[in-house]
This record gives structure tokens, sequence and C-alpha cells, in this order.
């Protein structure tokens, strides 16, 4: 066997273990702390030296049973001895003055004790101690804003058979008559004295003007459609107003108050090919409607009449409008979806909004 290397400071700290044991014990420990290369000992010494040291390990564990939960002790498989002529199986011959220790016979490895289940990894205890994550909520499309809804205002009621209504706002020469307080309370009175001479029992109970500068008759609440219709002549004839509607500029329309809708016709030819010089006149205009099957049965509170200034009329084509009862509201509707043809021409119906009286040429359509 080749000499040991020189001995290790590690091995000086095993001082106090070896005065312990006894001599021989101290003898083989402190020899082969030395050693770091076995190369040279052949396997039969290298296995009897196993399984001196093995048995050495065991007896020392069961002699401190404490040693065995430490971790860092090793437990080897025991190592079959080797078989007779494999190898040097001769001991040095003891040293002088010592006796021989004779070996134990091998006892039976010591159970192995069961290893713990690998820990787990330090991502794994962290996440384990701050608890279950709630799961990331990807910040989805904003929600569109809504304007919240305005409320609908109540409907009004269409059809008021306790007024009738006198459609004089487009008459220049009537609108003088009727205005202020004076003429108004006037008118009231010759109402209710025409309605008395007639033999009708139906009262007046003022007359105002409506914001578009026609005339308002207001009756009881309680006073029947029949009975209202029936005033219309004499009030006519109290207020002096022509009833020819063969005349239109000078005809006024009396009607029960109802709700009113209002349309207007685009494309309309403004001139005969033969008069070139006149746009043509309301009551052209009222027949050209008429002759269409839609608006034959029209009850006009305006008549058709030009959007622009009769006088101002310098192009081919233009805009009429025209207002008609519609109680329900409906027939405005029906009527935007029709076709329409007025001095051979196609026209367009469109929706249209009045404005309030303030000249009194033909800005709106008259009545």
């Amino acid at each position: 066997m080749s000499s040991p290397p020189p001995f290790c400071p590690p091995a000086r700290g095993l001082s106090a273990a070896c005065r312990e044991m006894s001599s021989f014990a101290q003898t083989t420990v402190t020899g082969l702390i030395p050693f770091t290369d076995f190369s040279g000992v052949s396997l039969g010494n290298a296995t009897i030296l196993l399984n001196g040291l093995l048995h050495c390990i065991d007896t020392i564990l069961k002699t401190h049973p404490e040693l065995r939960a430490h971790p860092d002790t090793p437990v080897a498989p025991p190592a079959s001895l080797p078989r007779d002529g494999e190898g040097d199986v001769q001991m040095s011959p003891a040293p002088a003055g010592t006796a021989a220790v004779p070996s134990a016979p091998p006892s039976a490895p010591p159970p192995a004790c069961p290893l713990d289940p690998p820990g787990d990894s330090w991502a794994a205890v962290t996440s384990r101690s701050k608890g279950p994550r709630a799961p990331k909520v990807k910040p989805g499309a904003p929600l569109p804003k809504t304007t919240p809804a305005k409320a609908k205002p109540a409907d009004k009621p269409h059809s008021r058979h306790n007024r009738v209504v006198i459609h004089i706002s487009r008459k220049g020469h009537y609108t003088g008559r009727f205005s202020g307080e004076e003429a108004l309370l006037s008118a009231s009175r010759a109402i209710n004295s025409a309605l008395a001479s007639a033999g009708q029992s139906t009262c007046c109970l003022g007359v105002r003007r409506s914001q578009f500068g026609n005339l308002v008759v207001v009756f009881l609440t309680n006073t029947s459609c029949n009975a209202v219709s029936a005033t219309v002549e004499p009030i006519r004839t109290a207020l002096q107003l022509p009833g020819d509607s063969r005349f239109p500029d000078a005809y006024v329309r009396l009607l029960l108050d109802c709700h009113w809708s209002f349309l207007s016709m685009a494309n309309v030819p403004t001139r005969a090919p033969d008069s070139p010089d006149s746009p043509y006149n309301p009551a052209q205009l009222l027949a050209e409607v008429h002759f269409n099957p839609a608006f034959k049965d029209l009850v006009f509170t305006r008549l058709p009449s030009w959007v622009s200034d009769p006088k101002s009329l310098t192009k081919p084509r233009s805009s009429i409008a025209f207002a008609f009862e519609d109680p329900t509201g409906l027939l405005v509707d029906h009527l935007r979806q029709e076709d329409a043809f007025l001095f051979g021409a196609s026209v367009r119906i469109k929706p249209w909004s009045p404005s309030k009286p303030t000249v009194a040429h033909a800005a709106a359509p008259t009545a």
C-alpha cells in the first residue's frame, strides 16, 4: 500500500472522539482519516474495511439513536463479503503489545428510515403563505355612456270640440279688426247676441288670439260637438266673415279645434307655360292637391300656398305647405309615404314646421 498523504487539518477535530475509544480503534480511525485515495487498496481489503466501518456505524447508531434523524448521516447498503480465494482476505497483523480483537459477525443492516417526500420549492411555499390569489380580470371595453331617456310629456287631447278656430292669421285686412282686448271683448258679445237671435242656448265664454294669430272662440267644456258645430254660421254672421270658398283670398274658414299636422311639397312648378309672368294662385294649388286621391278628403286648416313670397318666386320650381286636421296624429305619417303630382310633376312630400305669422304675405300656408 502506498504511503499515506500528509495529515489534513480537518481530521484534528476528531481527537476528542478518539480519546474515548480503545487504542485499536484510535489507531484504525486516525490511520484512515488522512486517506483520500483508496485506489491502491485491493477489492478484498476494501470490502473488509467497508464492512467493519458499517458495523461500527451501526453500533454507533444503536448507542446514539438520535443520530438517525440527522440528515447528514449517510446510510449505505451493506456490501457482501468476497468469496474464498477472491482478493486478499488476510488482515495485517496487529501491532505488538495489542490484543487482537475478534471481529464480530456482520449483523443485519438497520432498517432503512423512510425517506421524507421531497420538499416544496421556495415559490410553492411563498405562494401558499400568501393565500389564494383572485384571478386577474382583464379590463373590458368601456361601456358606452347612455343618456337617460327624457320623460315623454303627456299627450295633449287631440280634439277639443268646445272650441272653434277662426283662421284669420294670414288675412291682413282682418288682423287689425281683432287686435287688442277691447276688440276681442266686442267679438265675444257679438257672438252671444247672434246665438241668442238664432235661438241657440249655447253660450260663448270668450274669444282669444292663438299663437299663430287666429281667433279661438271658447265654449263650455260640456258643450256637445253638434252644438258647437251649429255655432259656425252665427259666428260668421256676427263677425261679418266671408263664407264663399270660391274666393280663397277672402274666404275665412271656421273649424272645430282639432290637432293639426303640417306637410310640405317640394319640386312644385311655379308657373304655367302659357302664363310665365305670375305663379300659380292658392285656388289652383288647392285644386291640384285635391286631384291626388290620398289628399282629396283632407280637412285643410291652412290652405296650400307658397312657402316663399309669391312676388319673389323666380325659380321654375319651389315648395308649398299646408295644414290639415289629424285628430290621432297618424295621418301625417301615412301621407308622407304617398306619391303625389302637381301640374304634371312628381313632388316630394316632407314634414314641415310652421312659424308664427309676422307679415301679411303668404310666407306660410294661408287659410
